[in-house]
């Protein structure tokens, strides 16, 4: 592998845009107006199909530091460029460095505050070189594996959202048609948006928990506690911005097609602690249950009535606040919305368990899929009979997303039954 740089400079127009994220390298939709946007592309690099992308700085706190491009485009010039050698496949090194990546086991090379991975010690690295024929196999078995991986993901995550469509039930069959409906903004004392403030190692300011879209535990309603993301917020900020236990979270930003932007959750904690950027903090008026007006405006969002205030179809959602708090919804008595919180919540914690164990076999679907991904990477186990019983993966990838393959799930079998030995 050879580090490549070819700066687009002024012919930048003529490159399609593109982002490293946590599906590998793909094309950045300029219309979201989300993300750093420069104000010339001339120092962008040319990306070629095939190429590999490196982010080595930062590389703790990045989701998915590689990437192999599938298109021709050009990229940031702050990512690094690698193109393989004729003694590697592409395919196999990308593999190979998102089984590094996923236990961050670059770790060593990490210099400077920024957590940066020099070019010429990156390239120094070893890096196991089976026979192309081995790699070749390698690079067919994960792609059925990480195939069959993401179809049984996929399935169970169909089921969550089925059962989340029954707590939509739930809530409707317990709103009665005399309940006078308000509109969300009379429901609250105040909104508030959230701060990302900055790098704990580049502040002296107080430390705080600062709670993410990715800790919305939707399921429950709440916030996931662990791990949690701490960032450096001046007093002023927090003084403003803080949450206490009660408060609810509305998704400002981000979503997509299948779970649009606009989850609420409850914070239930003590703790010092504020959201991030992307979300808002709704405190409710005194007449108001916030258990109450959370299930009313999860029933918002669950019913799809949210996306009538969602500005974009593409890319990252932002949500119409000034729209969206005009939107109406029940109100009864808070009598009525104690009673109601306590029939919903018996009704919903049977569903909640369900849901809870689901997330918990997805997580152990992904747990498998790294502990796979790194074991046949780096030899531990010998997948080239396997492979060479599987037709080439471009030509069988829709039959691999409507049956299962045999072989496949023996031999996933076998490497799970491997862990006690």
């Amino acid at each position: 592998m050879v580090w490549r740089a070819e700066p687009v400079g002024a012919f930048s127009g003529e490159y399609q845009l593109l982002s490293l994220t946590k599906l590998g390298v793909v094309t950045r939709d300029l219309s979201t107006g989300k993300g750093k946007i420069p104000a010339s592309f001339e120092n962008y690099q040319r990306i070629r199909s095939g190429d590999m992308v490196m982010c080595l700085f930062d590389v703790d706190e990045t989701p998915r530091t590689v990437g192999r491009a599938r298109q021709d485009g050009m990229i940031t010039g702050a990512y690094e460029r690698f193109v393989a050698t004729g003694d590697t496949l592409a395919e196999y090194l990308n593999w190979f460095y998102i089984a590094m990546d996923n236990t961050k086991a670059l770790r060593p090379l990490y210099r400077g505050l920024r957590k940066t991975i020099p070019v010429e010690e990156f390239l120094a690295s070893h890096v196991p070189t089976p026979p192309l024929n081995e790699q070749a196999a390698i690079v067919k078995y994960l792609a059925h594996a990480n195939a069959r991986i993401n179809k049984a993901i996929a399935a169970k995550r169909r089921l969550i959202a089925f059962l989340e469509e029954q707590k939509v039930a739930v809530v409707n069959s317990v709103i009665r048609a005399d309940w006078p409906r308000i509109p969300i903004k009379r429901a609250l004392r105040s909104v508030t948006a959230g701060s990302w403030g900055a790098a704990v190692e580049e502040s002296n300011d107080p430390v705080k928990w600062c709670v993410r879209v990715a800790d919305f535990d939707y399921s429950s309603g709440g916030v996931a506690d662990s791990p949690k993301t701490y960032r450096a917020i001046s007093d002023r900020e927090f003084s403003r911005r803080s949450l206490r236990r009660g408060d609810l979270l509305l998704e400002g930003s981000g979503g997509g097609e299948k779970t649009p932007v606009g989850r609420v959750v409850l914070f239930d904690y003590d703790d010092d602690a504020v959201c991030s950027n992307f979300l808002q903090r709704l405190r409710s008026s005194d007449d108001v249950e916030s258990e109450f007006l959370m299930l009313m405006l999860r029933r918002v969002h669950m019913s799809g009535e949210v996306r009538r205030y969602i500005k974009q179809t593409t890319g990252i959602q932002n949500l119409d606040l000034h729209a969206y708090l005009t939107h109406r919804i029940p109100m009864p008595s808070v009598l009525e919305q104690r009673r109601v919180v306590s029939d919903i919540q018996s009704e919903f914690r049977e569903v909640d368990t369900v849901v809870s164990r689901i997330h918990h076999e997805i997580g152990l679907l992904q747990e498998f899929r790294v502990r796979l991904v790194a074991d046949v990477v780096t030899g531990q186990v010998d997948v080239r009979a396997v492979a060479a019983t599987l037709p080439d993966f471009a030509e069988a990838a829709a039959d691999v997303a409507e049956e299962d393959d045999p072989m496949l799930g023996e031999e996933l079998a076998e490497v799970v039954a491997g862990d006690d030995e």
